[in-house]
């Protein structure tokens, strides 16, 4: 669902197809009834977004037997948004900004799970959806602290790593080292 806080007839019969679809396709092998509430807002589409470059025909309807694996992640990093927003937050930037971490949550899963021979340091692309999700944490945490619905702080955080300062551009009347 989206930004206002009662949803319209259309948003309600785009949801509902939505988890009829989910349904569909899992055959019955997964109870959408156990599901969190935020984790059937996050699209199937938008998780494989983040993934299509890897693997194109991933969580395919061809390929049913991920999608137990897919909903499953999908309920577990949910329970670990909503443990930082809530259950159910109000609609708004709170539950926009869930949702957002949730997809980088189960994309980065997924990523973990499918490569996990490929995933060496921080540059990998499970690290950097995970540290997408982190930061969605953080920013999450800031706007729940902050009690508020509206904006989001403009940053969380600090730098992240120790490089040293940039050279300044030499001067063109310098000469420059070693030069004849």
């Amino acid at each position: 669902m989206s930004e206002s806080t009662t949803p319209t007839y259309a948003q309600l019969a785009e949801y509902l197809a939505y988890l009829a679809q989910l349904a569909d396709i899992t055959g019955g092998l997964v109870d959408l009834d156990d599901m969190r509430p935020l984790a059937l807002e996050v699209r199937l589409a938008s998780v494989k977004a983040l993934l299509y470059a890897r693997q194109s025909d991933i969580l395919d309807q061809d390929n049913v037997e991920q999608f137990p694996f897919f909903l499953e992640l999908l309920n577990g990093v949910a329970v670990e948004v909503e443990s930082v927003t809530g259950t159910n937050p109000q609609n708004g930037t709170v539950r926009a900004l869930a949702v957002q971490a949730i997809t980088y949550g189960v994309a980065a899963q997924i990523e973990f799970a499918a490569y996990p021979e490929q995933q060496l340091g921080d540059s990998a692309r499970a690290g950097q959806l995970q540290g997408r999700f982190t930061e969605l944490l953080d920013r999450l945490r800031a706007v729940v602290a902050e009690g508020a619905e509206g904006a989001l702080p403009a940053s969380v955080g600090g730098p992240r790593g120790s490089f040293p300062p940039a050279r300044p551009y030499p001067d063109a009347a310098e000469r420059w080292p070693g030069s004849c």
